[in-house]
């Protein structure tokens, strides 16, 4: 028996007026969504417990199979897994998005434009940000407040703190906010809080003034986009503990994305990461690059692989309702390549076909809520009518009140 999870990162929303007020899932060409819709079990999951802040992390920590509420320490030690960062206990990761403010005022007076540089590419994000780390004055301010840049590609990177900030840094002593929350807004409500925000606030601010000279903003600007002009921390957090799967659930197996906080998550699982070349996490990431290397993974021996798909949350945050409705168009012709794939392998197989967490593009951030799934049998065949999306899947009154449920429903292991 084969295991795939194909997840289709923030696909789930709620109706859009510009769309018919359909859902984007429901507006896209989803025939292979559709067709396992009506042979498998369609239901809701609620991936996010309340109480909890919904997004990528927490989600895929509970569909994972790990519990949030006990064992999530942030966001970016998940990140730092995934780039490769070795985070020693007593020391504390955070995200550094490269994002986009308002030019020539002072922060303050600014406003969140991009979370993502402008949807910075990622050889310009990694030139930007190695050369903001090798400037003499960025450098030497990070030696003084004994912090580290690690430089990643696009819009994500990481910065890590020592063992002096250890407890100032905590959750409940530095409260931050993640950029794709504040889209729009004045910078000014949403600055760091605590004994330590100075240190972020430092980095931020060298960061203004420094960015907007460097020739790749220089171009952008006189090309009338958008700048990455400034970097943003938050997601602050400690390496978690989890138990691999191999002992949790008896499974090997690869993960699939462009994304260091899947990556890593899936390093923490004990899962293998397989890099696709032309995997960008946008809308033009390589569906079929990606599908390929999936049954490349299962023909090769691994139990289970997860395909990952980033590009309908970024269409999200960027308020792209019809690059969301087609990233979940494209997403279901690289799903129709696996299922092709695997019909071809004569092996059996279970599919599990998911949105990991409910953004909106009504405001370009997250929400809680319960998103579609349809897990799919190759033994099995429900013979029903219907289609892949969020009403469809409320109306069958299937509901799974927990994420953790999902790979012990895939596995058959409850």
């Amino acid at each position: 028996m084969k295991y795939i999870l194909v997840v289709g990162d923030g696909m789930a929303d709620r109706p859009v007026p510009e769309l018919g007020d359909k859902t984007p899932i429901e507006a896209a060409d989803t025939p292979n969504a559709d067709r396992l819709a009506g042979a498998g079990e369609l239901g809701t999951v609620l991936t996010v417990p309340r109480g909890v802040a919904p997004g990528t992390d927490t989600a895929f920590v509970g569909i994972m199979g790990y519990d949030v509420k006990k064992q999530y320490t942030g966001r970016s030690p998940l990140e730092a897994a995934g780039m490769g960062i070795d985070l020693p206990v007593g020391h504390t990761a955070l995200r550094c998005n490269l994002v986009s403010i308002t030019p020539g005022v002072k922060l303050g007076d600014a406003y969140m434009l991009s979370h993502s540089g402008g949807q910075i590419s990622g050889p310009d994000g990694y030139e930007l940000m190695s050369w903001l780390k090798a400037h003499p004055r960025f450098e030497e301010r990070m030696r003084e407040l004994n912090l580290e840049l690690h430089v990643g590609t696009s819009f994500r990177h990481i910065v890590t703190m020592g063992e002096d900030y250890w407890e100032a840094a905590l959750e409940q002593n530095l409260k931050v906010t993640p950029p794709h929350e504040i889209l729009g807004e004045p910078v000014r409500e949403h600055l760091p809080v605590g004994t330590i925000a100075y240190v972020l606030l430092d980095i931020t601010k060298l960061s203004y003034e420094l960015l907007p000279l460097h020739p790749i903003n220089r171009r952008r600007e006189e090309k009338g986009g958008m700048v990455a002009n400034a970097v943003w921390l938050w997601g602050q957090g400690y390496r978690p503990d989890f138990i691999p799967w191999k002992e949790k659930f008896g499974i090997s197996g690869s993960v699939i994305t462009a994304v260091p906080l899947v990556s890593g998550i899936g390093f923490l699982c004990g899962l293998k990461s397989i890099e696709v070349e032309g995997a960008t996490g946008e809308l033009d990431t390589n569906y079929d690059g990606k599908a390929d290397a999936a049954l490349a993974a299962l023909k090769g021996g691994d139990d289970f692989v997860l395909v990952h798909v980033e590009a309908p949350d970024e269409c999200t945050h960027n308020g792209d309702s019809e690059g969301k409705v087609e990233a979940i168009a494209r997403l279901d012709k690289m799903l129709g390549r696996i299922l092709d794939g695997l019909d071809a392998l004569g092996e059996e197989y279970r599919l599990l076909l998911l949105s990991d967490h409910l953004p909106t593009l009504h405001n370009r951030a997250h929400a809680s809520g319960a998103v579609p799934y349809v897990l799919y049998d190759s033994r099995k065949d429900a013979r029903a009518h219907r289609p892949f999306g969020e009403r469809a899947a409320a109306e069958t009154g299937q509901y799974l009140d927990s994420g953790m449920q999902l790979m012990p429903r895939l596995f058959e292991q409850e």
